[in-house]
């Protein structure tokens, strides 16, 4: 009855399309409850922390000062962790709680989570678990990673009166071409943020054609060229290049749906010029990896499943790499990657990575979600956009003749030094603002 009277007396002053929002998650809030119940049986929530969903938690909340990060998914929830590193080395009496929503970050974070810091997942955007959210978690500080929003998580939040910062913000062409039609919904939850950090100027260029002011907000570049190269086992390493022996070796990563049959066509096509080639299929979404092998056999390619087997056999053509946070031990097999998302309309994937690896970077025309640094490189002949299987081949084949593709590394590395670093002063900004809570 309280929200009720709320989107009644108090509501008047929101913009139509939030509170309008606001009021049909309330009305139907049961539904959500069921939706997260036939998840869990499709599984695809986690059978034993799908509560945190609704509200309720198993982690106790310690008297420390709590930092909540938010980021939606495996990319935005990773390029957190350096920040969390940077700020306990200025006060290790802080505590940390990130939030996602999917699996799969839940899954790769617990590799890499901090030790003063813990994952749980983002409540449902119902009047219900937001207020069970805010009421046992109690965080001093709330920092939202790149542009997921949910609407009354943040407006209760605000509510709190802590302060609530944007970093690592960003707004693709699509957000902006729906915002179009409300900015004043936009305005007023963008206004929320007491600072708002972007990564690129496009963005910026958008949210002030939205109406909201410059003064807002500052570009300050992507959290993500600041994250440290990714992690490997040596031990698994060497015993791939056992297998791989002498073979030549490129990576398609984090592929969808529709990008793996033209990356197996292309492979299929190289493997008539140099059967000495070799190719690696990182699915975004691992569980994906049987119908993956399924399709390369349906094309007469050999393969073999990373979930089934840690070795690659003599015979393989293809491995399929169906499992979690192994993403650098694939990049450090190879200097030539195809990165996925980018010919389907994903926005592709995070080309840092792949450039810290050391890998020459192919990719597709749709890359809103990196545009900046895509377009440098491309600018530069240190990537290469491709839009079939044709093109795809004829690079891969390109590059591996190539001579000089080391010289490309070193200058790769050097586009993104302007935005390494300020990981630091963000992290010094950052504890200096919650010193004065």
């Amino acid at each position: 009855m309280e929200y009720l009277i709320y989107y009644v007396y108090e509501g008047s002053h929101l913009p139509l399309l939030i509170r309008t929002y606001l009021f049909f998650t309330f009305i139907f809030s049961a539904l959500s409850y069921l939706i997260i119940y036939l998840r869990l049986w499709s599984g695809k929530e986690d059978q034993d922390r799908f509560k945190e969903k609704l509200g309720r938690y198993e982690w106790d909340r310690s008297n420390s000062k709590l930092i909540w990060f938010h980021g939606a998914s495996v990319g935005e929830t990773l390029s957190i962790i350096g920040l969390i590193k940077e700020i306990t080395k200025i006060n290790d009496k802080l505590e940390f709680l990130i939030t996602s929503g999917t699996k799969t970050s839940s899954q790769v974070l617990s590799m890499r989570m901090p030790k003063n810091a813990v994952h749980q997942f983002v409540p449902i955007d119902t009047p219900g678990a937001v207020k069970l959210f805010l009421k046992h978690w109690r965080p001093d500080f709330a920092i939202w990673i790149e542009s997921e929003v949910w609407p009354r998580l943040l407006i209760e939040t605000s509510k709190t009166k802590i302060p609530m910062w944007l970093v690592n913000g960003s707004m693709s062409l699509r957000s902006y071409k729906k915002w179009r039609y409300a900015p004043l919904s936009m305005q007023y939850l963008y206004n929320k943020f007491e600072k708002i950090y972007l990564r690129d100027e496009r963005s910026a260029g958008f949210l002030n054609q939205l109406g909201l002011s410059s003064e807002n907000f500052n570009v300050y570049g992507s959290l993500k060229a600041d994250q440290e190269k990714l992690e490997f086992r040596k031990s698994d390493l060497k015993e791939l290049k056992k297998g791989l022996k002498e073979k030549r070796v490129w990576v398609a990563s984090s592929t969808h749906a529709g990008e793996e049959e033209i990356v197996l066509k292309a492979h299929k096509d190289l493997l008539k010029v140099d059967k000495n080639i070799f190719l690696v299929l990182v699915p975004r979404h691992p569980e994906r990896g049987k119908e993956l092998m399924k399709l390369a056999l349906s094309l007469d390619l050999k393969g073999s499943l990373r979930s089934k087997s840690k070795k690659i056999n003599s015979t393989d053509q293809v491995h399929i790499a169906d499992t979690l946070g192994e993403l650098g031990l694939w990049y450090e097999l190879t200097h030539v990657s195809f990165i996925g998302g980018s010919i389907t309309r994903n926005g592709g994937h995070n080309p840092y990575e792949a450039i810290l690896a050391d890998t020459f970077i192919i990719h597709g025309p749709e890359t809103f979600n990196f545009d900046e640094i895509y377009q440098k490189l491309d600018e530069r002949n240190l990537g290469k956009k491709i839009i079939n299987s044709e093109q795809l081949f004829q690079e891969v084949l390109n590059l591996f003749n190539k001579d000089k593709v080391a010289i490309c590394f070193t200058k790769a590395k050097e586009l993104i030094v302007s935005d390494k670093k300020k990981i630091k002063t963000l992290a010094k900004e950052i504890s200096l603002r919650i010193e004065r809570r």
